[in-house]
């Protein structure tokens, strides 16, 4: 087995570790939009939470595997490379500051405020980075 194939299997293999987790965190999430108690708020928060360090790690693997198949089999202005890259970055910024950003507020409202109107706001609203 070649080196390619190797690295080709680990970028798929961190694909799917990275569609695993997001499957989880979404449903997650969907539990969470039907919380009615902050101690059920905070399971479904500690869930999310225990997926979230995958997504560094399968973003930093898929970049760099990404690269060294780019590099050795492909070339750098081929369209849907680019388009990849745009779509990983999107993901990252979508994740790792309009949720968690999101993830935060929530927290910090239930752990001061419990269910309060605020909190159900949060919890219900389908707009990510909505005004709050």
């Amino acid at each position: 087995m070649d080196a390619y194939a190797i690295v080709l299997f680990i970028h798929l293999l961190a694909l799917l570790i990275a569609a695993m987790a997001a499957s989880v965190a979404f449903y997650a999430a969907l539990q969470l939009r039907q919380v009615t108690a902050p101690p059920e708020a905070a399971r479904w928060g500690r869930l999310i939470a225990s997926v979230v360090p995958a997504f560094p790690v399968a973003t930093l693997v898929l970049l760099g595997t990404g690269a060294y198949m780019t590099q050795a089999q492909w070339s750098w202005h081929t369209p849907w490379i680019d388009a990849g890259i745009v779509g990983l970055a999107l993901i990252a910024v979508c994740g790792s500051g309009i949720e968690a950003s999101r993830g935060r507020a929530l927290k910090r409202e239930l752990q001061t405020a419990g269910m309060s109107t605020r909190a159900h706001r949060l919890l219900r609203d389908p707009t990510p980075g909505a005004p709050r």
